[in-house]
């Protein structure tokens, strides 16, 4: 089944598990299982359009991991659901300008989600939703846009291997097989990219893993990093935040895992994939 080459914007929120459709929010978006990628590039990029218009809105406060306080320009403080857990710590600085997307449920008992923060110091937006990139990158796959993916002839998410469920598998006629991990970046260290802000294992195992099939099963494997944010032009690991977690992707480098990374920019009408940017396998000096 080939897909159409007339899309344009394309809502944010779906994802596919291999076993049918599946909705992360109240609207429908249409995903097939296995999609097959056109031979001919798309001429006009893809956008994730937000569902419905951003409130601005200004940071105040974050009680916990999950939650962020923040004031609306009527002055009324309102509290609004945090999706990414990392630290976020140079960007949630007081007063810092946001965007807020309106819940779905009215019966939700927060009636928001934080979309948008900007960086104080680059003034470039940043989103809040790590789960967007898989919808990102099956834009980078749809159309052709990284060149080392671009020959692989179809893929499915979210698919299981053995205890372990990876983003994306990619595969050709022939039978040859890529499984792709998919990282979304959002800290800053100058024009650098790194990750992860936070401690992770389980991003450290998808590595190890990744690194096994690589180097016993035949198959191939990457990882590829978004950048939900416009202002950085290359991406490391964040060594002194999770060493464990460099160390395994160095690991994974010399068994044979590939890393990709790619510039997207986000505002409040949406996320855009870019370019393709460079990855270092240790943190630059």
């Amino acid at each position: 089944m080939m897909l159409p080459n007339h899309f344009h914007d394309l809502p944010l929120g779906f994802r596919n598990s291999g076993r049918g459709v599946h909705e992360s929010s109240p609207f429908t978006a249409v995903v097939i299982t296995t999609i097959v990628v056109s031979n001919r590039p798309f001429r006009k990029k893809l956008k994730l359009s937000f569902p419905s218009p951003l409130q601005p809105a200004r940071f105040l406060a974050r009680p916990n991991r999950f939650l962020v306080h923040a004031t609306l320009p009527s002055g009324e403080v309102i509290v609004a659901h945090l999706a990414d857990p990392g630290r976020l710590r140079e960007l949630f600085v007081p007063e810092a300008p946001m965007y807020l997307e309106p819940a779905q449920n009215p019966n939700r008992k927060t009636q928001w989600t934080a979309a948008l923060v900007q960086d104080r110091q680059s003034k470039a937006w940043v989103s809040l939703q790590a789960a967007r990139a898989n919808s990102l990158a099956e834009i980078i796959l749809r159309q052709r846009l990284l060149p080392p993916l671009e020959a692989w002839e179809s893929f499915r998410r979210e698919v299981a291997w053995q205890n372990h469920r990876f983003d994306f598998l990619l595969e050709k006629q022939s039978g040859s097989r890529l499984w792709l991990e998919v990282k979304s970046v959002t800290l800053r260290n100058k024009d650098l990219g790194l990750f992860p802000d936070a401690v992770t294992d389980r991003g450290r195992r998808h590595l190890l893993t990744l690194k096994d099939l690589a180097a016993t099963s035949g198959q191939e494997a990457a990882v590829l990093f978004l950048t939900q944010r416009e202002d950085l032009h290359a991406v490391a690991p964040a060594t002194h935040i999770d060493p464990a977690f460099a160390a395994a992707m160095a690991e994974a480098g010399r068994a044979g895992v590939n890393f990709y990374a790619f510039r997207c920019r986000a505002d409040p009408s949406g996320i855009a994939p870019l370019e393709a940017i460079p990855v270092h396998l240790s943190s630059p000096s």
